[in-house]
């Protein structure tokens, strides 16, 4: 990032993208004291809300189909 330190940056995550958005967002304000112009993030859940529903990645296949 230290190229672009003098540039207006803007960051779109998508999932584990918007973590590694936000993630970028802090390193760029600590490192430089900047912040991107702006950030978009898209399905994930703000990192404050609990996620109460039940995993279901290991479910068994007949719950799957």
């Amino acid at each position: 990032m230290s190229p672009l330190s003098d540039k207006p940056v803007v960051f779109f995550g998508h999932s584990m993208g918007a973590m590694i958005a936000f993630e970028l967002t802090r390193a760029l304000r600590s490192r430089y004291g900047r912040e991107p112009q702006a950030i978009f993030v898209a399905d994930r859940a703000a990192s404050h809300i609990p996620d109460n529903d039940p995993a279901s990645y290991n479910l068994p296949y007949d719950e799957f189909t």
